[in-house]
């Protein structure tokens, strides 16, 4: 570990503050110094190519050389196409628009511009852009998975921006769109936001960066940022010339190790290969073939702590229902599960992605990772700690959201800060269910838990040892009386075949034989085993052995879509039923200045509301019409049509 991330780990308390964020390293602070061979100005000293206008919950304020929109944070009502509940939804979105006739860009690779958010008291700021192309290859795709991009801001100063976009389609872009989306506020923040622009111009760069792929036109050097174990194999990639390499002591100045550059070429392009794996001393080095020089790097047989530590921080910044020093106060008192007449906050574990949405399912499969990285670190007697309080903040959630009869609150969709106040409008239901895979799962990763905390926290092992024979047997009970679950939609553990049941009772069971020695759970182990091995593929004859079906049929194999629990596997002829319904309402809510409507046999619904949509009854051989109307209607008919075609 070097000395300045030591440094920054005791000043952090160890995490629990968090950590400072490096941002000259990044490749983004690297942008402006690029050499501009030519550029046009959008808008600059008050005068626009095209006229802006603000759209959505925006005002568009003009002074002097600066465009402002201004927006509330809040709103008293959900924005058009938003599910009734705000499940998933925020306050609506402020735009800042630019049309024009279609203009080929194809001249220029980047968008550059100088932004300045005022919002009191906000702490993590972002600013959406988009463009639409109307050229050969319409942007921005069905997913938004092109032709748009984001950034984070500092508050109350100019910040400088530069979207590089060298292999985006751009030969007929008639719109450029800045956006914010209005996600609440953190406590005692301002309620309104403002967004200053000035200068925005497209400009052409000498050497712009490499979009697809990662292998560079120009010579260059890719290693391991994190650095490589001392014993571990150690390669760098990249395009040299030079057939020799050297190894640098970063300290020192000389060279440690020297190899020859070997040179593979395959389907993926010609590569240049540095091998420096017989090279064992720890310490901090460069690498250097030619005129061409890595950046600094570790080697180390500590290596993974650094790595451990970061994540911690990333977790630490997460917590929901925790005040973390500069990112948010305590947040979503207010996201609440109700279940036979009582109620549970749902706050606490930690956000889940790029969002503030809620999954119990991978706040416990956290924690169990965290208890597991525990006993590998009792070495490392701060590094162990701070896992185990961590891991317990997660495991408190999980106990918490128990209801203590098979039910358990597990998941609730938001991108939204709330009010901290239970009974108004920005309330969030989470969903509750009595899910025997879900309880299998979660009487695992607590008899896990169990069995770590024995000496360190007896009580609280004893808890959860509790707990873990609790939803075992509720897991078991529901298991017997319905088998696989029906899905539930916007679940993580949809669609879970017959075969991953077996293997997550296998799992669980096993756990619990560990921590209460008791043996009916190895015996169920070993019963659900046989069960499990015969789903799986063994035959001579076939092509490929090992993998699993879904069930002992063999007729389907097991696939996974998102999440390795997570399954791929709609009936066709049950039509829209409920999990693609609530896919196909996503899709349609990713438009939200767009009204999407579908229509059967002469009855028109949004296709935003799920409880309309299912009304409609699409059963396997009806006709429907998809319709679209709005300011980004030809990419949700092309999104609609996509989703049609890939899911029903």
């Amino acid at each position: 570990m070097n000395q300045e991330f030591r440094q920054e780990l005791q000043r952090s308390l160890y995490i629990h503050r968090p950590l400072p964020l490096h941002e000259e390293r990044s490749r983004e602070a690297s942008f402006p110094a690029k050499e501009v061979l030519s550029a046009t100005a959008l808008y600059t000293n008050g005068v626009c190519v095209a006229e802006p206008r603000a759209e959505g919950s925006a005002v568009l304020i003009r002074a002097d050389e600066i465009l402002t929109i201004h927006a509330p944070l809040r709103a008293d009502r959900w924005p058009e196409g938003a599910a009734p509940d705000g499940d998933y939804s925020n306050f609506g979105t402020a735009r800042l628009l630019f049309d024009f006739e279609p203009k080929d860009w194809r001249g220029y690779n980047r968008l550059h511009f100088w932004v300045r958010p005022r919002i009191r008291g906000a702490r993590i700021l972002h600013l959406n852009v988009s463009v639409v192309n109307k050229g050969q290859i319409p942007l921005p795709d069905p997913y938004f998975r092109e032709g748009a991009t984001v950034f984070d801001l500092k508050n109350d100063q100019w910040n400088e921006c530069i979207w590089e976009f060298n292999a985006m389609p751009r030969d007929a872009i008639s719109q450029l769109c800045f956006y914010v989306f209005c996600s609440g506020h953190d406590i005692c923040a301002a309620e309104e936001l403002e967004y200053d622009f000035r200068n925005i111009l497209i400009e052409k760069v000498a050497h712009p960066e490499h979009e697809y792929g990662w292998v560079d036109p120009e010579p260059c050097i890719h290693l391991s940022t994190v650095g490589y174990w001392t014993s571990g194999p150690k390669t760098a990639v990249g395009t040299v010339a030079s057939e020799t390499f050297s190894l640098f002591n970063a300290e020192s100045g000389e060279i440690v190790f020297s190899g020859p550059v070997q040179q593979i070429e395959n389907e993926r392009g010609r590569f240049s290969v540095l091998d420096f794996s017989d090279f064992l001393d720890p310490g901090r080095y460069f690498l250097q073939a030619g005129m061409q020089k890595s950046c600094y790097f570790e080697i180390a047989e500590d290596l993974a702590k650094e790595s451990l530590w970061k994540v911690l921080n990333f977790f630490y910044c997460e917590r929901c229902g925790f005040p973390v020093p500069g990112k948010h106060g305590t947040c979503h008192q207010d996201i609440l599960a109700l279940h036979n007449g009582e109620t549970i906050t749902f706050a606490g574990g930690w956000h889940d992605a790029g969002d503030v949405s809620q999954q119990a399912a991978q706040t416990g499969e956290v924690v169990q990772a965290m208890f597991e990285n525990a006993r590998r670190c009792k070495d490392d007697e701060m590094l162990y700690l701070r896992l185990m309080e961590e891991a317990q903040w997660g495991l408190d959630f999980i106990l918490r959201t128990r209801f203590g009869d098979g039910y358990r609150a597990t998941s609730a969709g938001a991108t939204r800060f709330t009010d901290n106040r239970m009974g108004n409008f920005d309330d969030i239901q989470a969903r509750v269910h009595n899910h025997a895979y879900e309880n299998f799962l979660f009487a695992g990763i607590e008899a896990y838990a169990a069995e770590t905390l024995s000496g360190y926290d007896d009580q609280l092992a004893s808890n959860a040892l509790t707990a873990a024979k609790e939803d075992f047997a509720f897991a078991q009970e529901k298991f017997c009386q319905t088998g696989v679950d029906p899905a539930h939609m916007f679940e993580h553990t949809y669609n879970s075949g017959l075969s991953q049941y077996y293997a997550v009772i296998i799992w669980a069971a096993s756990c619990l034989y560990t921590a209460a020695g008791d043996e009916q759970y190895a015996c169920i182990a070993r019963d659900t085993a046989d069960k499990l091995l015969k789903c799986q593929e063994l035959g001579e004859a076939a092509p490929l052995q090992g993998f699993f079906y879904r069930d002992e049929t063999h007729k389907t194999i097991v696939h996974f879509n998102h999440q390795a629990r997570e399954h791929q596997f709609i009936n066709d002829p049950l039509g829209i039923h409920a999990r693609p319904a609530g896919m196909l309402v996503k899709e349609a809510k990713a438009f939200a200045d767009t009204v999407v409507t579908i229509t059967k046999n002469g009855t028109t619904v949004k296709a935003g509301q799920l409880m309309k949509l299912m009304s409609l009854g699409v059963k396997q051989g009806d006709v429907v019409t998809v319709a679209a109307e709005g300011a980004n209607e030809d990419a949700a008919i092309a999104a609609l049509t996509a989703f049609f075609n890939n899911n029903l």
